[in-house]
């Protein structure tokens, strides 16, 4: 059976350069201390100078509970590749792209990705919305 994939692409720019910005993504320690309303426990189960495995547990904005699960990060140039698995069965896929801009300023667009039955194909807007309100509030910390 085909499946359809649910989709969001976020961008954001920091006052910062594309190195700086690609450390911060790729620093799972700091998730627990300065984005600890998302997310509760990191533990990084294995690293490397460009991949990471780890387990997270987090809160999502507009859900009421919490979820756990194991990502695996790489990195492909100016691309972060994240592959999460989590407790409630699905798997997403991020694509964080990293753009230098003038002043040493950067830019980065995520895109969220999940392969889904088609019948899932109604909560596309919803997919939208939690991912949205997800990169925004994690941003802002």
């Amino acid at each position: 059976m085909k499946k359809v994939t649910l989709s969001c692409l976020c961008e954001a720019e920091a006052d910062c350069p594309k190195e700086v910005l690609l450390w911060n993504y790729y620093d799972h320690e700091h998730l627990v201390g300065l984005h600890y309303k998302h997310y509760s426990e990191v533990r990084i189960l294995a690293e490397r100078d460009d991949w990471a495995l780890a387990y997270h547990k987090k809160r999502m904005p507009l859900l009421p509970f919490s979820t756990s699960g194991v990502a695996f990060r790489y990195i492909e140039k100016n691309v972060m590749k994240t592959i999460h698995k989590d407790s409630i069965g699905l798997m997403l896929e991020q694509d964080t792209e990293f753009f230098d801009l003038p002043n040493d300023c950067s830019k980065v667009k995520v895109t969220y990705r999940i392969h889904v039955h088609p019948i899932f194909k109604i909560f596309q807007p919803i997919f939208e919305k939690l991912f949205r309100n997800w990169f925004k509030e994690v941003w802002a910390e």
